[in-house]
Formats: C-alpha cells, sequence, structure tokens
C-alpha cells in the first residue's frame, strides 16, 4: 500500500511540475530532480548515498538569486539527511546507529561556536551566508556514519570515491593537454564561458575570472593549471590528494593491477594543477602512511603472510615511482616544487605578507575572534563577499574568524578523527585486536587523506567549499566508522 502511494504521488508530481516547466522557468526541473532524489532516498538510502558521492566532484550550481549561487550538493545532502531519518523511523525495529560521543560533540560544538560568532561578526548576513555551509553540509557525517556499519560498505564508499576522482583527473588531464592543441587563450576561454558558469554560478565565475589562478609561469612559459570542473587548482588538488591515498589503499586490497589506473590518473592530475601545497600534501600524506605502515605493520607477526601477497605490487608501485620522480623532478612541475622553498620567489613573498595580515587581525581579537565571515572585512572594510581576502592559511582564517576557542575546537576535531584510525592500528600491533586485513589498509588510506588535508591546511582554506567540506565529512565518518568497528569486536 505504502509503496502504491509513492508511486502515485511520484507520478502526479512529475506531471504537475512538467506543465509548470512549460509556462515558467526551470525550477520546476529541479524540483524534479531533488524530489526524485528524495523518493530514492526514501526507498534505498545506500544507493543514493552513493549516487551522491560520485556526483561530488561534478555537482552544478544553482543560480537562486542575482549574486547568489547555491552549490547543488548541499540540497541534496539536506534532502537525503531527511529521507534517511524518515526511513529509519518507519523501518520496523530501525534503529539509529550509534553515534561516539566525543565525535559528535566536538562536532556540533564547532558549528555552535561558530554560530555564537555571529553575535559580534563585522556583518552578519555574510556570516549566516556561511553558517549555512556548515549547516548544510555536516549532516553527511551522520548519513555516511549510519551507512558503514559494515566493511563492504566502506568499501563501497571508498570505490565510488575513487571511481569520481578518476573521471575529474580524466577531464583534468584533456582540459590541460588541450591547450597544447588549440592555445592557451581559446582552451582558458571555452572553459570560462562554458563550464564554469554551469560548475560554480554565475556570481562566483565573475569572482573567479576577476581573481584567476588559473594560469601559471614556469620556468618562463606560461601554463593553463589543471582544474577540472572546480573553480581553483589548489581545491582541486585538495580532492585529488584526499583521495588518492584511498585509491592506494583499494589498489592493495584487491590486488588487481587495473587498480593502479586510477592511482596514476589521480597522481598525474594532481601534479599538473601545479599547486605547491598540494605537493607538500601529498608527500607528508605519503610520508606518514610508510611510517604507519612499517611501525604498525610490517613489524607485527600476524601480518606478515598477508605481507608477503602484497610484497609484488608494492614493489611495482614504488618502482614505478622512483621512475616518475625524475620526470617530475625535471620537469615543469618540479621546478614549481622547487620555487615552494624560495624565500624570494613572488607567490611566497605575498603569502608571508598576508599570513602578517592575518596575525594583525587575530592581534585584534584574539580570543573571539572578528566573527564567521568577517575576515575580509577585518582587512578592508570595503571588501566585497566574493573577494578573495583570505589568509591562505585554514588556521589562521579559523582562529581570525572565530577567536582562540573556534582554532582550539577545529584542532581537536581534527586530532579525534586523526587519532582514530591511528588507535585502531594500536590495538592491532598490542594484540588487543585480531588484524582485519582490509581494515588496515583503509586506515592507512584514511591516515594519509587526513594528513594531505592538514598540511595542505597551512597554505589555503578549503573548508569553505562545499565540495571539499563534504569530502572531509565522509572521511570523518569513515573515520569513526572504524573505531564503531573497533568497540564492536571488543565488546564481542
Amino acid at each position: 500500500m505504502f509503496k502504491a502511494l509513492l508511486i502515485t504521488g511520484f507520478a502526479l508530481t512529475f506531471l504537475i511540475l512538467g506543465a509548470l516547466t512549460t509556462y515558467y522557468s526551470y525550477w520546476p526541473l529541479m524540483a524534479i530532480v531533488f524530489f526524485g532524489v528524495f523518493l530514492l532516498a526514501l526507498v534505498s538510502p545506500e544507493k543514493a548515498l552513493l549516487g551522491l558521492i560520485i556526483y561530488l566532484p561534478f555537482q552544478v550550481a544553482l543560480n537562486i538569486a542575482p549574486g547568489i549561487d547555491l552549490a547543488s550538493i548541499r540540497v541534496l545532502i539536506l534532502l537525503l539527511f531527511s529521507a534517511w531519518i524518515l526511513f529509519l523511523l518507519a523501518r520496523k525495529g530501525g534503529k539509529i546507529a550509534t553515534i561516539f560521543a566525543c565525535h559528535y560533540f566536538v562536532l556540533v560544538t564547532f558549528l555552535f561556536w561558530s554560530a555564537v560568532s555571529l553575535f559580534w561578526a563585522l556583518n552578519l548576513e555574510w556570516g549566516l551566508r556561511k553558517i549555512a555551509v556548515f549547516a548544510s553540509i555536516f549532516p553527511l557525517y551522520f548519513l555516511v556514519q549510519s551507512a558503514t556499519a559494515e566493511k563492504e560498505q566502506v568499501k563501497k564508499i571508498i570505490s565510488f570515491l575513487v571511481a569520481g576522482a578518476s573521471v575529474v583527473s580524466v577531464i583534468a588531464l584533456i582540459q590541460f593537454f588541450s591547450q597544447f592543441f588549440v592555445g592557451l587563450d581559446s582552451s582558458a576561454q571555452f572553459w570560462a564561458r562554458n563550464v564554469a558558469p554551469l560548475f560554480y554560478g554565475r556570481s562566483l565565475t565573475d569572482a573567479v575570472m576577476a581573481n584567476s589562478s588559473w594560469l601559471v609561469n614556469v620556468g618562463g612559459r606560461t601554463y593553463f593549471r589543471a582544474i577540472s570542473f572546480f573553480p581553483d587548482p589548489h581545491i582541486l588538488a585538495f580532492y585529488l590528494e584526499m583521495v588518492l591515498p584511498l585509491a592506494l589503499t583499494m589498489f592493495f586490497a584487491d590486488f588487481r593491477p587495473r587498480r593502479l589506473v586510477p592511482v596514476f590518473l589521480i597522481l598525474f592530475a594532481l601534479l599538473l594543477t601545479f599547486s605547491r601545497g598540494g605537493y607538500l600534501g601529498f608527500a607528508a600524506s605519503a610520508a606518514l602512511m610508510l611510517v604507519a605502515a612499517y611501525f604498525f605493520i610490517a613489524r607485527n607477526e600476524a601480518i606478515k603472510p598477508f605481507l608477503k601477497d602484497r610484497l609484488k605490487p608494492v614493489l611495482f608501485v614504488f618502482l614505478s615511482l622512483l621512475v616518475a620522480i625524475p620526470v617530475f623532478y625535471f620537469g615543469p612541475a618540479g621546478a614549481r616544487f622547487t620555487d615552494s622553498f624560495s624565500l624570494s620567489e613572488g607567490s611566497n613573498v605575498q603569502r608571508l605578507q598576508t599570513w602578517r595580515q592575518a596575525l594583525a587581525v587575530i592581534k585584534s581579537a584574539p580570543f573571539a575572534g572578528v566573527g564567521l565571515g568577517s575576515y575580509g572585512l577585518a582587512v578592508n572594510p570595503e571588501a566585497g563577499y566574493r573577494d578573495p581576502t583570505y589568509a591562505h592559511n585554514a588556521y589562521l582564517d579559523v582562529w581570525a574568524e572565530l577567536g582562540v576557542m573556534g582554532l582550539a575546537v577545529w584542532l581537536i576535531l581534527l586530532g579525534e578523527f586523526f587519532a582514530t584510525p591511528f588507535k585502531r592500528l594500536i590495538a592491532i600491533k598490542t594484540g588487543k585486536e585480531k588484524p582485519q586485513k582490509e581494515e588496515i589498509l583503509f586506515s592507512l588510506g584514511l591516515i594519509g587523506s587526513l594528513a594531505a588535508f592538514s598540511v595542505h591546511s597551512l597554505f589555503e582554506t578549503a573548508i569553505f567549499s562545499p565540495v571539499i567540506l563534504s569530502l572531509l565529512m565522509i572521511i570523518f565518518a569513515l573515520a569513526a566508522n572504524m573505531a564503531k568497528n573497533q568497540e564492536a569486536r571488543i565488546m564481542n
């Protein structure tokens, strides 16, 4: 009966909205799509969530009003979250997944303190718009945590993340190499006119074009950096470097050569972003994964048989990387990476000045901050909402806007989710838990993802990007899942 009513309601709604579309705007079409997603989420929440995850890097913008672009992923997350709650309430004997007090408390505390800071924000409207970003994306953490009760579900989510990043990487490679066939100007203009408005929105496209970081000069030659469907090469680098460790773990978990294809696609696209913060994030990620693998896995007697099976693919990957390193170092990307350590290089000098500016803002309000969304006005009272005025350092941005309390909560939040996979590895090493091969690798991948995000955040601020914040919530939820599985095994 319930299914029959759903199908009838679905059909009637499509007819009504279809008729409205004939006489009005595209909004009825969007309503149809959103309603369809909501129904899918009611019937099969897991499939809807997987669809959302693979859609994440391709999400289009909704131009809801002049000067306001809304990332469609934010609407979809709220729809899925509402459907998920209804699904749990309607299911006989359904139980809401356990939410770990510490993770939940810190996440909600950060959202709460961000909202409190609006009382002294320099511009209430800007602050409300930013708190709306947090409020519409944080529920994704609870969605993913609820959907990853089983190991296979974790694997599916990681597989979909890797698949989406692989397609984005292919698009980035096509976009980058097109400049050598049709010319740099033609390639950049095509992207600005045909791609940017769809995926960024009109007002954000105007802001990106006014302050573009699409081009880079390396060795006296200008390149159109890899951006794919992202507004900025640094944001694309964030996405790729956070998914790349998970792609590596999928290869080692499945032990199939085809799993290497996404690894190299993502790696090459990351290099062509020419994002030095991305390079450093990836280097820190790889180094920490190797250290964790050596101390917590390689020296564990219980896992040695597993390591023997994976020895050949591990050697193959590292030999491939050794071959790639000279190509990278002596190419344009290598020159860009070398410039990262030069204090006389132009962008480095500018970044140091920006950090000093951020410290001056922090000094003016070290404890309470200037309020969420108000950093730009604190630097320049005539700044606009879309002006790219930020500290080029996520930690300084959080401190400047939310004060020392906000920074402390943010660091605790990162630390909690960072520590969770490490605790899992320690429990395995000390014999408190039997080694689960795939989950060990997933723990390493999550460590690598969080390391990449944390290090790159020293040079850029990506927490207000709906795509990167959504990806971070997914990784947080997968990390919390490590603790959930560990607790369940200890209780059993």
